[in-house]
């Protein structure tokens, strides 16, 4: 898919529900997680990881917060209704 500008973000709730992408919602569903504890759990490589979080973010699905020195990422509330529909 090609965004209307290269800076911009994707349109609200619509990255490629992949397997992996989905496997990390559900994660997420679960509870607050760290990138490698996600790595570690779905057996998917960190930079894919990331580059999901990242998609998640960007859609206004998902949020983090640093917690020393790692973030813990989570699904956002506000975007319950959007993840169900996702997934």
């Amino acid at each position: 898919m090609v965004w209307p500008c290269k800076n911009s973000p994707p349109p609200p709730y619509r990255p490629s529900p992949t397997p992996s992408r989905r496997a990390v919602v559900e994660e997420l569903g679960n509870g607050d997680r760290p990138v490698a504890e996600l790595t570690r759990k779905l057996r998917i490589s960190q930079p894919a990881v990331s580059r999901h979080l990242r998609l998640l973010r960007q859609a206004g699905l998902a949020g983090s917060q640093p917690v020393g020195a790692r973030h813990l990422y989570r699904l956002r509330s506000d975007g319950a209704g959007a993840v169900r529909g996702y997934i």
